[in-house]
């Protein structure tokens, strides 16, 4: 069951993460679905600490990328298709190594459209290092956020890590800090993107791929059901964390309409089915 936004623009559901994203050397994947009722630009599906996020762009139909460096960085999209009363699915990778340099990629999709890998062009380049966060607000730039997403939000998934790693055992088969190649584009997609959007499991990597025990890493989601709190499938780092994520709800409300897809989140025994290997 999705939850609505947007009656105020501080509303969020928020969430603690146990690794930082956004940041020089951090990795890291946002995901989930969005349903507007209002398209204003500047409106944020997902933010961390109030900069770095995916918003409405000033062309309503298209989306904007925001980094937060000392300026910060900003990239538009072609081909996404907001538009009222439609579920579209976004999800964001990004790559970024030390000071301005990066590599992202942006897909997005429908109920009956599987996700396509969207252009993204820069729109204000950055200048000085990332700043990452370990708060994510789904529908608004942070939990103190005031740009909240004017519509219906569901299936929320996150991927963060500073592990550099190799194509098979780095989270998301990132082989270079900075890097997204082809193959690496090719694995995303087949192992995790597109499982995203059709709500079903992918494999993951062993936990190790998650970082060493001082470089934290975790893959979480939050399905907004009322039912189901915000859960780590996996998780390495110095401190042992609770599989459940903190969860901050301010001004988010239960929806009236039903979510595009089943929650993996709701799935039985995830940590057994990522290991299987194939969709």
């Amino acid at each position: 069951m999705p939850y609505v936004l947007g009656a105020a623009t501080s509303d969020d559901v928020s969430v603690t993460i146990g690794g930082t994203i956004g940041g020089q050397t951090r990795y890291g994947l946002c995901a989930g679905w969005w349903c507007p009722t209002t398209l204003t630009a500047t409106r944020k599906l997902w933010g961390a600490a109030l900069i770095h996020g995916v918003e409405i762009d000033t062309t309503t139909s298209e989306l904007r990328v925001r980094s937060d460096n000392t300026t910060d960085g900003q990239w538009t999209t072609s081909g996404v298709g907001l538009a009222v009363d439609k579920w579209t699915f976004v999800a964001y990778v990004n790559n970024y190594d030390t000071g301005t340099t990066l590599a992202h990629r942006l897909w997005s999709g429908e109920i009956g459209s599987p996700p396509v890998s969207r252009t993204l062009t820069q729109a204000v380049a950055p200048s000085g290092a990332p700043t990452g966060s370990t708060n994510l607000a789904v529908g608004n730039a942070g939990s103190a956020g005031t740009l909240a997403f004017q519509g219906h939000a569901d299936s929320f998934y996150w991927i963060a890590s500073r592990q550099n790693g190799n194509a098979t055992t780095h989270p998301l088969y990132f082989t270079a800090a900075a890097t997204i190649t082809a193959a690496c584009e090719a694995l995303l997609y087949e192992r995790i993107i597109y499982p995203m959007w059709a709500g079903t499991y992918f494999p993951l990597p062993s936990p190790g791929a998650y970082g060493s025990s001082t470089t934290s890493g975790e893959f979480g989601g939050l399905s907004l059901d009322t039912l189901d709190p915000a859960k780590r499938f996996m998780h390495t780092g110095a401190a042992a964390l609770s599989p459940y994520v903190v969860t901050a709800w301010s001004g988010a409300t239960v929806s009236a309409r039903r979510g595009p897809r089943a929650s993996i989140s709701l799935l039985p025994n995830v940590a057994a089915l990522s290991r299987r290997r194939g969709r």
